[in-house]
């Protein structure tokens, strides 16, 4: 064979090693060039050939690699890190442009590619907002810190929040009639036959109505941060933002009174329905007369759905030290610890939650220690944030406040999963 045909059959074979139909159809080829079928007349033909071959494996090559690239292309724009990274950045010039309005001065010119980016992005908002339907409960399409990022600070800020029933990215205006599952003792499964119908009167599910309302809350930030990077004050207003939603969530779950006129919220702590409650027997009207007798029967009160894997115990790092000394008589110690170290009390967890009242609160008819699955709380929230900017807070001290406004709503399953225990009455 000539040297020369076969250096390109050898070259050409490297490359069409992970194509065999052309690899088959080359080998053909050379085979009938070694065994002198063909004439010289004919090689320039099978060059040709070779060649056409060549030339479109270079172009499906192309296409691989352009699609390769593409294909990394849009894995990138799908990170969570790099949408993460552009939503701190565009929270950062919404907030140095809100900054500057209450400041009363120009934006530098360093950061003027900033303005661009927000006014788009507002009249994205806006032209949104005319397929939303706006009610009493109003609508925020400005997500400038989600409800993710919220979530993402719960456990840290509330151990209590972590676990409830957290239902984020509701639709704006309106009631929500939410399902939930119910489960009683007495409840067995029925067959329909010709003597037994089936009926309703053992349900599996019930409906509980959310009605989110307008919240919201406020913090300051230095004026002097006004010349950070976009992405740099981004994430810091976003941790600010949502330290104090979380704070004021947990707050809101446990104390609300249900007496503000735009939210009828009412905390676990001012539970009144007997079902719900745990009395200590009369005369114990401290916490200090909690017995581990009154525990055993705190969680016997609620559901068994209550009382399993998910249950916690809920009360405040000195009542935790009140059933630390209920060992009076020599015997096994009421708390105990798990191997990653969290303290229990027969077998459920503690979670330790600093609204919840300490030894200082301590009074008659005081509710003051929770048990049961704390899922049996749901927080709704709309999606979305307003932010606004107050200059007249905090003024003096060359700062700027920022209200944050979202849409939420707290409300308790009405079913025996969790049971708040509370001193006797006076």
């Amino acid at each position: 064979m000539d040297p020369e045909v076969k250096k390109q059959f050898d070259e050409l074979r490297a490359q069409l090693g992970k194509n065999v139909e052309a690899l088959t159809r080359l080998e053909k080829l050379e085979a009938r060039v070694a065994a002198g079928e063909q004439t010289a007349a004919d090689l320039k033909a099978v060059r040709s050939e070779l060649d056409a071959i060549k030339a479109g494996n270079e172009e499906r090559e192309k296409v691989v690699r352009e699609l390769k690239e593409k294909g990394r292309t849009q894995a990138i724009a799908r990170d969570p890190l790099t949408e993460k990274s552009k939503s701190r950045e565009l929270l950062g010039a919404i907030v140095r442009a809100e900054m500057a309005r209450t400041m009363r001065q120009e934006i530098p010119a360093a950061f003027q590619d900033e303005a661009k980016l927000v006014r788009e992005y507002q009249a994205g908002c806006l032209a949104r907002s005319t397929i939303t339907p706006m009610a009493t409960t109003g609508s925020y399409l400005v997500p400038t810190v989600t409800e993710a990022n919220i979530r993402d600070g719960l456990e840290e800020v509330s151990p209590l929040l972590a676990e409830v029933d957290f239902i984020p990215g509701l639709p704006a205006g309106g009631t929500f009639n939410l399902p939930f599952l119910v489960t009683r003792p007495s409840m067995q499964p029925k067959r329909a036959s010709t003597d037994t119908a089936m009926t309703a009167s053992d349900p599996v599910f019930s409906q509980l109505q959310i009605t989110p309302y307008e919240t919201y809350i406020y913090f300051p930030v230095d004026n002097k941060l006004f010349l950070m990077s976009a992405i740099a004050l981004g994430g810091f207003f976003e941790g600010l933002c949502r330290d104090a939603m979380v704070d004021k969530l947990a707050y809101w779950l446990l104390r609300a009174d249900g007496t503000a006129s735009y939210n009828a919220i009412t905390g676990l702590l001012n539970e009144s329905t007997a079902a719900y409650v745990y009395s200590l027997p009369a005369g114990k009207t401290g916490f200090a007369d909690l017995t581990a007798a009154d525990l055993n029967k705190i969680k016997a009160k609620a559901y068994k759905r209550g009382r399993g894997p998910r249950a916690r115990w809920l009360m405040d790092l000195e009542v935790q030290g009140v059933i630390e000394d209920i060992d009076r008589n020599g015997k096994l110690p009421v708390i105990t610890f798990g191997q990653n170290g969290s303290a229990r009390i027969k077998q459920n967890e503690i979670l330790i939650e600093e609204y919840m009242p300490g030894l200082d609160e301590s009074a008659a008819a005081t509710g003051f220690l929770g048990y049961g699955d704390p899922a049996t709380f749901i927080v709704a929230m709309v999606g979305g944030m307003q932010i606004a900017s107050d200059a007249s807070y905090l003024f003096g001290k060359n700062q700027t406040a920022f209200r944050a406004t979202t849409i939420v709503d707290i409300k308790r399953k009405p079913v025996p999963t969790f049971i708040l225990a509370k001193t006797a009455a006076a």
